[in-house]
């Protein structure tokens, strides 16, 4: 039996786990996390108590217990370390240290995009953006980092030297970005399955954030697949981004990419060597047969994806329905009370249900992922998309000690919008 080792093993590498165990792999869970608080732990056939980025520990054991293939699936800290990793013992790996390294640094992703033809979002120094009243707002980022963590809208010039302090310190290389606040273009997320040097697009999704009241402005709030710029993307957007991942060199694995479509045009701003990290693929199975994880797993064993998971052309088609991939967001405070999954979970149009917090959680006031409490993944008719959300949250409730309900209906704004808006395809 062929061993496989899961780098971390957060919930959705559950399902990560399960297509493995279906290819009659063992599968080994390794993270620093207690098996009590790593769901990918508790469904695997072993598990390691070694974190990920202790690259020499994890050498050791895959060699000792004659680890057979090694994945990272969606994670960003996952991504250098899985690399190391597959190098030092010579398995299988989806990306050279290069290409991984313009994939996880923004500055040098910024860099190479460019000089092959995408367009990048504006940026600017501090001394520039403390001068030029004109370009707010922008938007503070570390050049490094994961789950939003460390970024800021800024108004004013004012506000910017707390903002750079923020994102430096997020930042795992200490440097920062100053761009341009893109409030006038559709945020979207892609996401590409490259076979053989040639891409296939999994995910053209448009993106809606939360509101800057609630200070959820630069997080998920719903995802809807596909993009109504989708005839759009393909014409114009789906080349260049061909042409991108061609002259990166990739000729297996996942590529993520998060962008804005503004006037016309695609302006990329956010990369990745992985999957992103929601459900949206058990859409795509359900819909059109292609499995990219299980077509994965077999790379990380064999180097190819030799597997027949379906047709990888139709993997971003859904036809006549639509896939929301939910976040439900929380207010700061401690959850005393869940109720209402019992009955969401019987609900045929949600396929998951990513349960990121429990009783006695305590939710901060962060602005950034720690308030996405949980994550739906539904597969529906465009039509059935206001009665659904109607539904989820008043089925769905988190209360506090005062039995106040913590959750912040942010989507109400965005479904009024798709209902009037056919999907481009």
């Amino acid at each position: 039996m062929k061993k496989l080792l899961i780098l971390a093993g957060a919930s959705t590498h559950v399902k990560v786990v399960e297509q493995a165990k279906q290819l009659g792999i063992y599968t080994i869970v390794t993270d620093y996390l207690d098996v009590l608080d790593s769901p990918g732990k508790q469904v695997a056939d072993e598990y390691w108590d070694i974190d990920i980025n202790d690259v020499k520990a994890l050498v050791e054991a895959c060699r000792k217990h004659h680890v057979d293939g090694v994945l990272n699936y969606c994670i960003d800290p996952a991504q250098l370390p899985y690399q190391n990793l597959c190098e030092k013992l010579a398995l299988p790996c989806y990306g050279t240290r290069e290409q991984f390294s313009i994939m996880t640094d923004k500055v040098k992703f910024r860099e190479f995009a460019s000089h092959h033809g995408l367009k990048i979002i504006p940026s600017y120094t501090l001394e520039e953006a403390m001068q030029q009243k004109d370009i707010f707002p922008v938007l503070v980022k570390p050049a490094e980092s994961r789950g939003s963590r460390g970024q800021r809208v800024c108004y004013r010039a004012e506000e910017l030297p707390e903002a750079v302090a923020l994102a430096s310190a997020e930042s795992q290389n200490g440097k920062y970005l100053i761009e341009k606040y893109m409030d006038d273009g559709q945020d979207m997320s892609l996401a590409y399955l490259v076979i053989k040097g040639v891409p296939y697009l999994m995910k053209c999704g448009d993106r809606y954030v939360g509101l800057p009241e609630d200070g959820m402005d630069r997080q998920q709030a719903v995802t809807v697949l596909p993009s109504h710029l989708l005839g759009n993307y393909r014409k114009t957007g789906e080349p260049l981004v061909k042409k991108f991942i061609q002259a990166l060199g990739i000729q297996w694995g996942p590529v993520f990419l998060q962008a804005f479509w503004c006037k016309g045009e695609l302006y990329v701003y956010d990369p990745g060597l992985r999957f992103p990290g929601s459900d949206f693929d058990l859409a795509m199975i359900k819909e059109t047969g292609f499995n990219p994880l299980k077509a994965m797993i077999d790379f990380a064993l064999t180097g190819e994806m030799t597997g027949s998971y379906g047709n990888p052309e139709m993997a971003s088609c859904y036809k006549d329905k639509m896939c929301l991939i939910l976040s439900v967001i929380s207010r700061p405070g401690v959850i005393a009370k869940i109720a209402g999954l019992k009955k969401l979970r019987q609900d045929e149009r949600i396929l998951s249900i990513d349960e990121r917090c429990k009783c006695g959680d305590v939710i901060p006031k962060s602005g950034d992922i720690q308030q996405r409490i949980f994550e739906l993944l539904v597969y529906l008719p465009q039509a059935e998309l206001r009665e659904f959300c109607d539904e989820l949250y008043r089925v769905l409730q988190v209360l506090d000690g005062n039995d106040e309900n913590m959750i912040i209906d942010r989507i109400g704004r965005e479904i009024m919008l798709l209902e009037g808006v056919a999907t481009d395809v």
